[in-house]
């Protein structure tokens, strides 16, 4: 396999980060252990809430407007915003020249 310098960095960068999120998993799953183990009576969905995951997973993949900020904008609007923005500042950047 044939790759420039930067490539192979960014593999390699890859799979450390790909151990890191190994030992996270297995640091959750040891967190988790140790709740279950010393709680007097454990509740399941303080380890794993299925309705939460399922959730996630369907926001993810559903079809709609995507959200561009926390503020529920759509894409369209905040380009606009910033457009808007972009050219104010434009403006200003003239007459401070002058």
């Amino acid at each position: 396999m044939n790759c420039y310098k930067w490539e192979l960095d960014a593999i390699l960068e890859g799979l450390e980060l790909k151990k890191v999120d190994s030992l996270e998993i297995i640091a959750v799953s040891l967190f988790n252990n140790r709740y279950v183990t010393n709680a007097k009576k454990p509740k399941l969905n303080k380890v794993f809430n299925k309705s939460r995951a399922e959730n996630k997973v369907i926001q993810l993949y559903e079809k709609g407007p995507v959200k561009a900020d926390s503020a529920n904008k759509t894409v369209e609007e905040f380009l606009a915003r910033q457009k808007a923005l972009s050219l104010r500042l434009a403006g200003r950047r003239g007459t401070d020249e002058l």
